[in-house]
């Protein structure tokens, strides 16, 4: 099933479409985000938040099919992964569930969209070895016993080994017909300029991460005070989370004020909301010099409060402490 990342509701795919009415998308993907937000807020069980029916829920309220979404006492508890070694590569899963009009570069935006919804959140982030290099097993749902064909890694940056041939029939035949025209569809298959393009978005996620205590908070009433979500209950915007992060005094570094706006739409977004106006944000240093000169397209008006993200984007605006 599609998700927040691969464009449910906004980008659907044939298999989405004929599966589900457009109302059950949209009540999926904001349950979808509900589950995002408390995962970026640590996954903590009395971490309090506005849901997406506009009631004011614990993590632990949260339903994550059929489990409470927020388990933690503190974030430090709290690993967050898009991919690990089982089941499909976080790239094989952007490919099988995109819609069919993305293209590779589409796909390659949202594998890094995907990224920074782990790299940007609360607690530990974890990666499978290659995410940040769009790393193909050929769509492998269990790869233990699968050999370097399909686990190797190119560290030359040439190849995410995509499209090398149908992986072993053992855990996959009953797939095959899936897979067989993705794999074999040249337009889908990542080149050079591709994964460099992923390999410096990951590393720049993580240069942000870096640069300010904000990312990396410790405890439940610190995650309450500082973290709250703009875009929220039942009116919200779908495919869209904004995550406001408040220094309030504390000693978390440089910035006082950060919001990031995770964007998974496939057009421009602008959002408005009081709590942004008057605020002296500007894009984070980091993204003013990215490689991506799409996230350079990010405006940021004072007087309305208002943020604009490209399509596909995850943007983060700082400002400074007084």
């Amino acid at each position: 099933m599609q998700g927040f990342a691969t464009g449910l509701l906004t980008d659907s795919n044939d298999f989405t479409n004929q599966s589900m009415t457009t109302s059950a998308q949209l009540g999926t993907l904001l349950e979808n985000t509900d589950w995002i937000e408390v995962g970026l807020a640590g996954n903590l069980r009395d971490w309090t938040f506005t849901d997406h029916t506009g009631a004011t829920v614990t993590g632990a309220q949260v339903n994550y099919n059929g489990q409470a979404a927020g388990y933690t006492a503190s974030p430090v508890e709290d690993i967050n992964y898009a991919s690990v070694h089982d089941n499909q590569t976080l790239f094989d899963a952007v490919q099988l569930k995109s819609s069919v009009a993305d293209d590779i570069h589409a796909r390659e935006r949202r594998q890094v969209l995907a990224m920074s919804l782990v790299a940007l959140g609360q607690g530990v982030p974890f990666f499978l070895a290659g995410d940040d290099l769009l790393r193909s097993k050929d769509m492998d749902g269990n790869s233990f016993d699968s050999g370097d064909w399909f686990n190797k890694l190119d560290f030359s940056y040439q190849s995410d080994n995509w499209g090398t041939g149908l992986p072993i029939r053992s855990q996959n035949q009953g797939n095959w017909s899936i897979m067989q025209p993705l794999l074999a569809n040249p337009a889908l298959k990542p080149q050079p300029a591709d994964i460099a393009r992923a390999r410096d978005a990951f590393r720049e996620l993580l240069q942000i991460r870096g640069t300010s205590g904000l990312f990396h908070m410790h405890t439940l009433a610190e995650v309450q005070d500082n973290l709250h979500f703009l875009n929220a209950g039942p009116s919200q915007t779908p495919g869209l989370i904004v995550m406001k992060l408040d220094a309030n005094g504390g000693d978390y570094g440089r910035y006082q004020h950060i919001v990031v706006v995770f964007n998974s739409t496939n057009g421009q977004v602008s959002f408005q909301n009081s709590a942004l106006a008057g605020l002296k944000l500007h894009l984070h240093p980091v993204q003013l010099h990215s490689s991506d000169a799409t996230v350079g397209q990010s405006s940021f008006n004072a007087t309305t409060g208002t943020v604009a993200v490209p399509a596909l984007t995850t943007t983060v605006f700082v400002s400074e402490q007084p």
